[in-house]
């Protein structure tokens, strides 16, 4: 991310700032989208999907995120996969949802392989498949990730989507770390 982009962005989030001030970061995001900038695209993106300093406008979010999904921003890719599996029903795309969800596991993004995971797991929006499941648990498992650390822990306890071992579920729920309340 450009140092111009990341700037605009703590500028435009920071609520100590004046509004005037915030919104003119928003528009130099904008700008800075229309003229082709994946993270700019992808904040400004994900800035219309939630609201906040912006009115939610699903289609301008998905127009935004498409464009910096496009150009192999994998957050984009994240954020795109997980806006066409909503229960937004302008925007619930399930095949859609599945396919950003892939490219953004293949760039990397763990979040994005744990919640393929999940899908496969649960059926709702793709074909119930519990060893493709597993797959992509252990790969957002393999890259750090608690959730799927839990989750691929609880697959081996119950022998689902591979082989029941209680041993690799010791193994993989020993990784998480709970903090204590302070």
């Amino acid at each position: 991310m450009s140092y111009e982009c990341q700037d605009l962005q703590s500028a435009a989030n920071d609520e100590s700032y004046p509004l005037e001030e915030r919104d003119e970061a928003a528009e130099q995001l904008e700008q800075l989208a229309e003229d082709g900038d994946a993270y700019a695209q992808y904040i400004i993106g994900t800035a219309y999907r939630d609201g906040g300093l912006l009115i939610p406008d699903t289609v301008k979010a998905q127009k935004l995120l498409e464009r910096a999904a496009e150009q192999d921003l994998e957050v984009a890719q994240y954020a795109l996969g997980k806006l066409y599996l909503s229960d937004d029903a302008d925007m619930h795309d399930p095949a859609k949802g599945i396919y950003w969800l892939k490219r953004s596991a293949d760039n990397g993004n763990d979040y994005a392989a744990y919640r393929l995971g999940k899908e496969y797991l649960s059926g709702k929006n793709t074909l119930n498949n519990p060893e493709r499941a597993a797959e992509y648990v252990r790969t957002a498992a393999e890259q750090g990730n608690p959730y799927a650390q839990y989750l691929l822990g609880r697959l081996y306890l119950g022998g689902n989507g591979v082989p029941q071992d209680k041993d690799a579920a010791y193994d993989w729920l020993s990784l998480i770390h709970i903090s204590e309340p302070t």
